[in-house]
This record gives structure tokens, C-alpha cells and sequence, in this order.
């Protein structure tokens, strides 16, 4: 793991989800996608804050996730 994913695992003090919004996700599905909340590290698929591995880009949420909602991703148009 690089720099960026050490830190974002150390700021990480919920387990596996992030809750502090003043960190840089990395490039992933997160920002491009509908359900997204700008300006946070939620979605409408994790309201609670959006698993670690979706923010480090190690998870592809075209895919079914569990506590995902049914919701996937959906790119912005």
C-alpha cells in the first residue's frame, strides 16, 4: 500500500468506514458516481460513510456490496 492508503487507513477510526470529510479520495468510482454526496464520504448506498476499499479504489462497485442498498454505481452524465 502507498502513502495516501496508509492514511486514509489511519484516519479511519470506525472500523471500516470513513468519517472525516477533510481527506482527498483517491481516483475512484466514488466522485464520478449519482449517488455520491458531494462534499462528504457518503452516498445513498452508505449514508454511514462509504467502505474504505471504495475509496482506495480497490473495490468495484458495479458489483453487488453487502449493506450496499441494491444501489451500484452510476456514472454522473
Amino acid at each position: 500500500m502507498g502513502t495516501f492508503a496508509n492514511i486514509l487507513r489511519k484516519v479511519d477510526s470506525s472500523g471500516d468506514r470513513f468519517t472525516a470529510t477533510d481527506i482527498t479520495m483517491a481516483d475512484d468510482q466514488c466522485h464520478s458516481c449519482t449517488h455520491w454526496k458531494y462534499g462528504t464520504l457518503n452516498c445513498a448506498a452508505f449514508p454511514k460513510g462509504i467502505p474504505v476499499g471504495f475509496l482506495m479504489a480497490e473495490f468495484d462497485h458495479t458489483k453487488p456490496y453487502p449493506g450496499d442498498k441494491g444501489l451500484r454505481y452510476s456514472p454522473k452524465k
